[in-house]
């Protein structure tokens, strides 16, 4: 009864049916987890951890568990904890590619980009078509400036998933850093077309034309920026900077004076 609550996402009556449960029967591991899954969807981290542990307790090969744990702890901003659990639960279970996945982004985002990649490829060998495991080799290879690889991860990122923004974006940034204009311009608008309120693209692509050399194409874009995030500072400074080359002074310094005003 306390699954069909969970799966309905009915947390109040299923956490009520797995403390009945964990009473009835204080050595019920499944009970435990399921009420640690339960206070991990309500944001409670730290309570679900202590229903993990309980679980692990009665049950000490239980790679769920270690894996809901392991979580928990990144929700927590506790990183090596985290790392611990979800080795252990990698341990018990090598087949657990959401475990390598997360693993990947706790080094992905403490810049230990190699162990990074030797995560995400573990994943992979276990999801070879999972987008957001392609993206996330790509984004390691990425910062690493290993652009040729990045370039490779991103299209097949973006082949799995057309709709895949940051994949885009990211290799428009590539594209633009290779001075491949048309490339960059292309992916930006895509990127834009998928997240149309987003400045972003349409800034990218203005310093894209601009570097191709059409500056009204550039104002237009980076005109478009504006208008989606009035306090984008550096659209302000671009624009100025672009009027300022076509002799244009009078825009130019308006457009400061809205960059100033932005960024006092």
């Amino acid at each position: 009864l306390g699954r069909i609550y969970y799966y309905n996402k009915m947390y109040d009556e299923a956490k009520k049916s797995f403390q009945n449960a964990t009473l009835a029967n204080p050595k019920n591991a499944d009970a435990h987890y399921r009420m640690g899954l339960i206070n991990y969807m309500k944001k409670k981290y730290s309570e679900a951890i202590k229903s993990f542990d309980k679980a692990i307790h009665v049950k000490p090969e239980f790679p769920k568990a270690f894996y809901s744990k392991g979580l928990s702890f990144m929700k927590l901003n506790d990183k090596s904890s985290a790392i611990k659990n979800l080795k252990t639960a990698v341990k018990q279970d090598p087949k657990l590619d959401r475990a390598y996945f997360n693993l990947g982004n706790i080094f992905l985002e403490s810049k230990n980009y190699r162990e990074a990649l030797n995560y995400f490829t573990k994943d992979k060998q276990l999801r070879p078509n999972n987008p957001d495991t392609n993206f996330k080799i790509g984004e390691a290879y990425h910062e690493m400036k290993s652009y040729n690889n990045a370039t490779q991860f991103y299209e097949k990122t973006i082949e799995l998933d057309p709709q895949h923004y940051q994949a885009l974006f990211n290799l428009g940034l590539i594209k633009y850093a290779k001075k491949q204009y048309n490339d960059s311009i292309a992916l930006f608008q895509k990127a834009a077309n998928i997240k149309t309120d987003d400045h972003a693209s349409y800034y990218e692509i203005g310093k894209s034309y601009e570097s191709s050399g059409n500056e009204n194409k550039a104002i237009e874009s980076y005109s478009k920026a504006i208008s989606i995030n009035p306090n984008y500072t550096k659209a302000y400074i671009n624009l100025g900077q672009l009027y300022s080359k076509l002799k244009l002074f009078d825009k130019a310094v308006e457009q400061y004076k809205n960059a100033v005003t932005n960024n006092p």
